[in-house]
């Protein structure tokens, strides 16, 4: 066994230390090294990114299930999501296509239970009654 050890480790600095191709052969092996740290490293990192987003789901889901009931607004919260309401109002970002009854009624007959709006709130409850509101809205506003 001793004998077997000595000669890997004499074959091994033989190969390393070799006049001609030595230097090449230890920048290669000093290269892929380098390689193979930064390679487990970002792995590392990903995993460790990963397990770090499943632990905030994870969170998210249990302060769902076990949380408290949302509290009615207070005045002044009201008073800021009447304002910004009518500020959406005037930035008129709705569709203005004469389709739109038709495409809001395919929508609503999905009766979905959730609405959310992109970079906006979203809102639990009846949707399609919700929906057939914001078409009449649309609707009334292109005659």
């Amino acid at each position: 066994m001793r004998s077997s050890r000595a000669f890997l480790i004499g074959a091994g600095a033989a190969f390393l230390f070799d006049p001609r191709q030595g230097r090449r052969r230890r920048h290669v092996l000093r290269d892929r090294s380098l390689a193979l740290v930064r390679r487990s490293s970002r792995v590392g990192v990903r995993k460790a990114r990963f397990a770090g987003g499943h632990a905030r789901g994870a969170l998210a889901v249990s302060r769902r299930v076990f949380g408290t009931q949302e509290r009615a607004a207070d005045d002044a919260t009201l008073v800021q999501r009447i304002r910004s309401e009518a500020f959406r109002g005037a930035m008129d970002y709705y569709s203005h296509t004469r389709h739109a009854g038709a495409l809001m009624e395919k929508l609503w007959l999905l009766e979905p239970r959730t609405l959310a709006c992109m970079h906006g709130s979203a809102w639990r409850g009846d949707g399609a009654k919700l929906l057939r509101a914001l078409c009449e809205t649309l609707t009334g506003a292109l005659v």
